[in-house]
């Protein structure tokens, strides 16, 4: 009955406002191809714009788009499915390692973490990454308890269908392979198989990996470590740490005392999940190592509270820091909690755990309590707040105000295309318009001489801003009048519409 509450918690706030959801610039280089004739050609197409990832998960939705059309919202059906699927492994997890608390409250956190929620509502592989990771440790672990052969392959399939559903999910090995490497009760023999299985595993993805032509992120600074450990704790307030310091929210939220007292409540409750993980992952280390000392007479590797106490440790921490390790070395974009959202479910088990091994019932309560309230006041505002990039605010904007003879001026080439897909068919066309964003500023006195109604688009990115504040003093010295529509989300866009004194 537990999970079956929890499931249709996680259901109704993964599908709440999934129809209001645009489809911003990454999920346009899927859901822009799923009506292609073939896979193969579905595949081949996006992959010149989606060309760091892998083809699983494109596979599927192309499937998918082929059962429920290939309408965004039927497209997002597939990874709310995910998302919830994701409930019912976890408890079993929590309840395999501490009892129906324990299951509870792990299952509690995924349900409402906004960062869940955010990317069970999404058209990229993160809900099926999360998904499978739970799956091929869950695996590992009965497979290490029972030593049956179906789980020694369940967790062999789950892993290779991760590589392939996206390349960073290869440092998830890193904990299995350091979990059996010190788990005497699987055999020598299985333990061989697995790496070498393993490895070969990883020859084809490698060889993907060398067709791949890497663009450099010029500018970008690698995380520091207090980023690295906000990420790792509260990696969970993401989606809302990043909408809430967006152009337009921002100074909305600033100029209101309650929208202000929101945002320092959001700070706090931020600050609140990371010391309460925190503590939960420092008390089941001690807890762990103890385990593992006092237990080492009966049995060499602690025996199987130690070994999983280990496990989940490993698993929360190994991934995220060979990520951020990564970026320190290559690119700085090598680090997002997406990219390692396979690895919180083991901070809600550490959780999970923690609070069920506490001795007195209120002690566990406030702690449950505590840690819940703090996720769901983050998920409130990410229910409340534009989460992705408002093309569809923009779209009905130009659909019901502008003339179909009006001049709409999108000059970022990925905003304009993005909003084309958003839009829809209608009789409101953007110009197509080739310029580089820098020419495009140079010609703003054209634009205005045109004497023509316009409607100018841009974003809050460094140049398309510059543009916006070049046409606004131009239009102050000419005296022509210009309103401002702000769209705030991850990507806030700007809107602005005038009409030059000749065509008034």
């Amino acid at each position: 009955m537990d999970m079956a509450l929890l499931a249709v918690l996680a259901a109704v706030l993964r599908g709440w406002h999934l129809g209001r959801q645009s489809v911003w610039l990454d999920e346009f280089f899927s859901a822009a191809y799923v009506d292609r004739p073939s896979l193969l050609q579905c595949l081949r197409d996006q992959r010149v714009e989606n060309w760091e990832m892998v083809p699983f998960y494109y596979a599927l939705q192309y499937g998918w788009a082929q059962i429920v059309g290939a309408h965004p919202l039927s497209l997002r059906c597939l990874s709310v499915l995910m998302g919830v699927a994701c409930v019912p492994v976890i408890f079993w997890l929590g309840w395999r390692s501490a009892g129906r608390w324990g299951g509870w409250v792990a299952a509690g956190c995924l349900a409402l973490s906004p960062l869940q929620i955010f990317h069970a509502q999404g058209l990229r592989p993160y809900a099926l990454v999360a998904l499978l990771g739970l799956l091929s440790m869950g695996a590992l672990l009965q497979y290490s308890e029972s030593g049956r052969r179906r789980w020694f392959w369940a967790n062999a399939v789950a892993n290779i269908l991760l590589l392939w559903t996206h390349l960073f999910t290869v440092f998830l090995l890193l904990p299995q392979g350091l979990h059996l490497l010190l788990t005497r009760r699987v055999p020598r023999r299985a333990r061989v198989s697995w790496f070498l299985i393993h490895g070969l595993m990883l020859l084809p993805v490698l060889l993907w990996v060398a067709t791949i032509r890497v663009i450099p992120d010029p500018g970008l600074r690698p995380p520091s470590l207090p980023e690295f450990a906000t990420a790792l704790l509260a990696g969970d307030t993401g989606p809302v740490r990043s909408v809430l310091h967006a152009p337009g929210i921002r100074e909305a939220f600033q100029s209101s005392p309650v929208l202000n007292g929101l945002m320092e409540a959001s700070v706090l409750s931020q600050w609140a999940l990371t010391i309460l993980f925190g503590l939960a992952v420092l008390a089941m280390a001690a807890r762990g190592a103890w385990r593992l000392r006092t237990a080492r007479a009966a049995a060499p590797d602690g025996g199987p509270p130690a070994r999983d106490t280990l496990l989940l440790l490993a698993w929360c921490v190994l991934p995220p820091m060979a990520l951020f390790l990564l970026a320190q070395a290559w690119s700085p974009r090598c680090f997002a909690e997406r990219y390692f959202i396979y690895s919180l479910p083991a901070l809600y088990l550490l959780a999970g755990v923690a609070a069920a091994s506490m001795r007195h019932a209120a002690p566990r309560i406030a702690f449950t309590a505590a840690l819940l309230l703090a996720l769901a006041f983050q998920t409130v505002l990410a229910v409340a707040l534009p989460m992705r990039t408002d093309f569809l605010g923009v779209a009905r904007l130009l659909k019901t105000e502008a003339a179909p003879d009006d001049a709409v001026l999108v000059p970022d080439y990925n905003v304009r295309r993005v909003l084309a897909f958003n839009m829809g068919p209608s009789s409101i066309r953007l110009a197509d318009n080739q310029d580089t964003l820098p020419a495009f500023r140079d010609s703003l006195e054209h634009v205005i001489a045109k004497a023509e109604p316009t409607w100018l688009i841009v974003s809050h990115e460094a140049e398309q801003a510059e543009i916006a504040n070049r046409l606004k003093a131009l239009l102050a010295e000419r005296k022509i009048p210009c309103s401002e529509a702000v769209f705030p989300g991850m990507q806030t866009l700007f809107v602005y519409r005038f009409t030059p004194r000749a065509a008034q």
